[in-house]
């Protein structure tokens, strides 16, 4: 058996890209891991975001179970709040069997998984997450002092300082402030690549560990923003930006191929390698307007105003960066930047201020509808005979929706929450989801703007990547047990967890969802090496029911970031 294994992620990657970029000998590392071990897609869950994906993959079990479906702590509310947290996932963990077995972990930023977890190794909590302060927390908490004595962090931290600053408050006013945006996204992701493949090395240089995880996730945002300069077909596309733009997702591939390459030369060969993604990833090309439609058929209504008047107390560096003196922001001491300006302010309400919510049957505040069920919404209004009526009509609407550009019929799948979830925590999720038979289109849930349903995404659009309905990300596997040149069979995100396990010789526990890949697997190992099962409890004990892991300040921003890569809006 295996006596370690290395898994790695790398968010929102796609063989769309890898494929033409091995095949041009660019990412050799990976191109070796594919020739000598076995390589396919990796279907993601639903819906195929970060989360639930991730706690997905180090847990094998689906949203049901897990206690999390989307980035909001509580699906059922009306303005999206609390981040999840790794408070929020009920469901244990790859290294908490590890542990239990006597073996160490070394884990370093799977997205969201924040605050670190006391476990037996070290847990480094996501280095991108902007909200949380200047900081990397970790466990042992000596960890973070010591990474960024040894890494030298505070280039990272300055950057993303900035980048953070330009991002929550710019607007594409014009080309020059677009490109300085830019500028800073790209800046910040080829020093955070770095500096998560020096950490790695350090980390699995120094410590003891059997497992370890590490995930990249400068690709997902990346793609989010600059996918659409390598699209001709793209209606954001720019050709002079394109010039500027066109290779920086194709170099962080290939940043994150020589950190691979690194690390395997650390590795011996009994360590088995796994690398994967979270999903796929798509151009953006038309945006659907999910509650505009929701209106349109009597399932939403909205109050006669949407503007309010307030007073508000605005940082100085944003109002500078909507006034598109973006470069002074760089020279400002950081008490200036972060001085707050009194202004009169005519806002636009909330979501949840907006709508009539004693008329309204349904809504959507993400990538997914639920229905404003008496009971369980803040202002429910639907009552349990009620529902199944609602849910069958949006789902019979849905089925027949065309573009009304094309006429072209659109939605490909309608799931109840039932029907792709199961387990204890069922009714947390949302009440429906569905997906595209194009992976061009994008859900938006904002309540004006646009004429009709559909909307085709302009050159002012910031978001111009998405994944909501690509849902096939990576799967590759290299190691002694592994049958070189055999095409996984369907493999899940689910099935990441049981195989290491099986591959580290421990036994897979009943209740999992997820499968050991043993089509993968050598035929002589398998036959020495009996899968074996367990019927040990799955959830996690002693968690603190509803323990907060950040303020609400951090939440908020955290929040806006998430808007910033097109979530919620």
């Amino acid at each position: 058996m295996a006596k370690k294994a290395f898994l790695i992620g790398i968010d929102g990657a796609t063989f769309d890209i890898i494929k033409p970029l091995v095949k041009k000998g660019e990412l050799p590392n990976i191109a070796k891991l594919i020739k000598e071990g076995t390589s396919g897609n990796l279907t993601s869950t639903f819906p195929s975001m970060t989360i639930p994906a991730w706690p997905a993959a180090i847990t094998g079990v689906n949203p049901g179970k897990l206690g999390v479906s989307s980035f909001i702590r509580n699906t059922h509310t009306y303005e999206p709040d609390w981040v999840v947290s790794s408070n929020d996932i009920k469901a244990k963990s790859i290294w908490n069997y590890l542990e239990q077995a006597g073996k160490k972990s070394i884990v370093v930023n799977i997205p969201y998984l924040y605050p670190p977890q006391k476990i037996n190794g070290i847990m480094v909590a996501y280095f991108n997450a902007r909200g949380i302060g200047d900081k990397i927390s970790a466990y042992p908490s000596e960890i973070s002092k010591e990474l960024f004595d040894v890494l030298d962090l505070d280039s990272l931290m300055k950057n993303r300082r900035n980048f953070s600053y330009v991002s929550i408050f710019s607007r594409y006013g014009n080309k020059s402030s677009k490109e300085f945006w830019l500028d800073q996204l790209v800046d910040f992701h080829r020093i955070a690549v770095e500096k998560l493949r020096e950490g790695t090395l350090y980390l699995m240089g120094k410590y003891e560990w059997d497992f370890f995880m590490v995930v990249f996730n400068s690709t997902d945002f990346l793609q989010h923003k600059l996918i659409c300069f390598i699209d001709k077909d793209n209606p954001a596309y720019d050709e002079e930006l394109s010039k500027k733009y066109y290779n920086e997702i194709f170099d962080c591939y290939k940043r994150i191929d020589k950190a691979i390459g690194d690390i395997l030369r650390k590795l011996d060969k009994d360590t088995s390698v796994v690398i994967i993604s979270d999903h796929g990833f798509s151009t953006l090309k038309k945006k659907f307007f999910v509650n505009k439609w929701l209106i349109a058929n009597g399932l939403l209504c909205l109050n006669s105003s949407k503007y309010k008047i307030t007073l508000l107390k605005v940082p100085l560096f944003g109002i500078l960066t909507k006034l598109g003196m973006l470069k002074i922001i760089h020279f400002l001491p950081e008490k200036i930047k972060n001085m707050h300006i009194p202004i009169i302010w005519r806002k636009k309400k909330s979501f949840s201020e907006i709508i009539d919510w004693k008329k309204t049957k349904a809504y959507s505040h993400s990538d997914t509808i639920n229905v404003n069920l008496k009971g369980r919404e803040p202002a429910g209004i639907v009552n349990n005979e009620e529902y199944w009526n609602v849910i069958n009509f949006i789902k019979k609407e849905l089925s027949v929706l065309k573009d009304d550009k094309t006429g072209m019929a659109i939605v490909d799948k309608i799931y109840e929450k039932s029907e792709i979830y199961s387990g204890p925590f069922v009714d947390n999720a949302s009440d429906l989801q569905f997906f595209f038979n194009s992976p061009n289109y994008g859900i938006s849930t904002k309540l004006f703007g646009g004429r009709g349903f559909f909307e085709q995404i302009t050159k002012e659009d910031k978001v111009v990547g998405v994944h909501q309905s690509a849902n096939q990300g990576i799967f590759i596997a290299y190691g002694t047990e592994i049958d070189n040149g055999r095409t996984p069979n369907t493999p899940h995100i689910m099935d990441i967890t049981p195989t290491i396990l099986y591959l580290l010789g421990l036994p897979i526990p009943e209740e999992m969802d997820g499968r050991v890949l043993t089509d993968i697997i050598r035929a002589e190992y398998l036959g020495k090496n009996q899968i074996q099962y367990t019927k040990e409890n799955i959830f996690r004990e002693n968690v603190e029911k509803g323990a907060e892991s950040f303020t609400k300040e951090e939440s908020q921003r955290i929040m806006n970031a998430l808007k910033n890569l097109g979530y919620f809006g």
